[in-house]
């Protein structure tokens, strides 16, 4: 599984950080990338999400966003644009914990394949 997150500090500039969660790494989590800018942060999605899936009906999607619709909808029609195939299985709401550290404007994405 791949998630990525983009949040939108209180300044109002846009950054993505990747983070992966693998069993190698004791289960945590660690920083892959960071970039900033709205047009940046999206783009960072694309890429790692067509180098890091395959269009086919067992890749399984979940977009999650802290009060913006707006990004949410883009990341629907980003999968449905790059894999037509999968499915978005979790749409939901960023929990109190994560939208209170991340802000209004959050989205997190991952995907996993369950081939």
């Amino acid at each position: 599984m791949q998630p990525v997150f983009n949040t939108a500090p209180p300044d109002g500039r846009s950054r993505v950080i990747i983070e992966n969660v693998t069993p190698e790494v004791d289960g945590g989590t660690f920083a892959v990338k960071r970039v900033r800018g709205a047009h940046k942060a999206f783009m960072e999605f694309v890429d790692a999400f067509e180098e890091g899936s395959v269009d086919r009906p067992s890749l399984l999607v979940g977009i999650a966003d802290a009060d913006s619709p707006e990004r949410r909808s883009a990341l629907e029609e980003l999968v449905r644009r790059t894999r037509p195939q999968a499915r978005i299985e979790v749409e939901t709401t960023l929990g109190a914990v994560v939208g209170t550290h991340a802000g209004p404007g959050a989205v997190g994405f991952f995907w996993f394949d369950e081939a």
